[in-house]
């Protein structure tokens, strides 16, 4: 008998799904990819979004469901274990202040509170929720206030906006166990001198 471990759940389309959701809802330009889950590696152009994952606690024991499947006409016995999950996930919006053109700047009316703002507003409009509906995945703004800021009084940084909001994501992550329903080989009985062994 054979077992086979199948993550059903993408969590990679999961992902991809969360950052379409957060560009669509906060208006962010679309001529390149403006959200990006921290870690990663990205060229940093404002205005931009980050995703980061913050620590949560366990939501719950998982719960299996038995049913027979027929693959490449193979029977197999498979249970699917449905473990509960959530993501508490803080979307940071980075904006310049003034656009750089030279020597003249000009000042961005489009800062990151904006941004923030739009994401809370439209979350549940349903061009945006459907995003997150075809993956199956629930969500809720944590708390609807928004942490705005100017980065410290660097020489770099004085004229970059940001602001901070957090959304939960949850889901069930699915994974399968498959057994084939047959035997792969059968051994003859030896004798020895006690009799079957």
């Amino acid at each position: 008998m054979t077992r086979e471990i199948v993550q059903e759940t993408d969590f990679t389309a999961i992902e991809d799904a969360i950052e379409a959701f957060i560009l669509a809802a906060s208006g962010l330009p679309t001529d390149k990819t403006r959200v990006f889950w921290s870690g990663n590696d990205f060229q940093r152009e404002r205005p931009y979004a980050v995703l980061s994952q913050l620590p949560q606690s366990s939501t719950g024991h998982p719960w299996s469901r038995f049913e027979r499947v027929i693959e490449a006409t193979v029977q197999k016995r498979k249970n699917t274990y449905y473990q509960p999950f959530q993501w508490n996930t803080q979307v940071k919006f980075l904006t310049d202040s003034f656009t750089s053109d030279g020597r003249k700047k000009t000042p961005v009316r489009m800062v990151a509170y904006r941004y923030a703002q739009n994401t809370l507003n439209r979350a549940f409009l349903p061009p945006i929720k459907e995003i997150l509906e075809a993956q199956e995945i629930a969500y809720n703004p944590v708390s609807e206030n928004i942490m705005p800021g100017v980065l410290p009084m660097m020489d770099d940084d004085k004229y970059i906006h940001q602001a901070t909001i957090e959304f939960v994501f949850s889901g069930l992550a699915k994974t399968a166990v498959k057994d084939s329903d047959y035997f792969e080989t059968i051994e003859d009985p030896t004798f020895n001198f006690e009799g079957l062994s």
